[in-house]
Formats: structure tokens, sequence, C-alpha cells
């Protein structure tokens, strides 16, 4: 009885037809320093991140992002312990070939590592940046119903 239940709970399973939405943009808000601007200070590494994403340009509906993330980690004099971090993020989010929607800004962001002991560590952050959305209307029509 076992079996037939697990060979119909897999049948059902399989058989499942599943549906998901095109994403026409980047989700550039989930970046480090826009998700949590502590985490400028949170890794010993020297990072660069660039993406550039160029959806749909086939088809006339050029949906571009470029995002660049730098983050660099501050070190006291010894250069062993790691105090902090700062770090700075530049976006560009155009929707539509005319760019209907944009989204221009850019970060930055300080953080500072408050040591419990040896090797844990709070991290604290300041953030600042400046964004400007706008939709462009020159190329909307209106629509007439006869």
């Amino acid at each position: 009885m076992k079996k037939v239940i697990k060979l119909i709970f897999i049948i059902q399973l399989l058989s499942q037809v599943t549906f998901s939405q095109d994403v026409a943009f980047v989700n550039y808000s989930q970046t480090p320093i826009q998700t949590n601007s502590a985490f400028v200070g949170f890794d010993n590494d020297l990072k660069v991140n660039i993406l550039y994403k160029n959806q749909f340009a086939q088809i006339g509906q050029n949906f571009a992002t470029p995002v660049i993330n730098f983050v660099m980690p501050l070190f006291d004099d010894s250069k062993i312990k790691r105090i902090g971090g700062v770090g700075f993020s530049v976006i560009s989010d155009s929707q539509g070939e005319t760019s209907v929607l944009s989204t221009i800004g850019f970060s930055f962001a300080y953080a500072y590592n408050f040591y419990i002991n040896k090797n844990q560590s709070i991290s604290s952050s300041l953030s600042a940046g400046y964004f400007i959305r706008a939709i462009n209307i020159s190329n909307f029509t209106q629509c007439q119903i006869v």
C-alpha cells in the first residue's frame, strides 16, 4: 500500500505544469550594498562586481541594466584585524527602447566592526545614496474608443 501511495505521489508531482513570469528587469536592489550596507565590513577581500544585463534587444524592447559595486575592507595598523569596510554602488536601469522607466543612482557605505571576542564581530554601517527614478511620457498615446 505504501508503494502505491508513493507511486501516486511521484506521478502527481511529475505531472504538474508550472508557469513563471519572464522577469524584464534586473533586481539591482538585491546587491549587497543595497540590501544591507553592513556587508561592506563583512569580508577580507577587495571586491569589484560588474553586472550588465540587456534583455529583449532583438525585439525592440531593450531592458538594459549596468551595475557596478566596489567593496574594500579596512584593516588596523597590523594589517591583520579587519576594522570595517567602505563601498560604493552605481546603478543605471532603463526599461524599454525609449527608456520609459529609468532609475539612475549611486550609494556609498561605511561599516565599522565591533569585536565581541577574537573571532566574532558585529558590523554597523552608515550609508548614503542618491537615486533618480523617471518616467518618459513623451511616447505615450491616448486610446480613443469609437
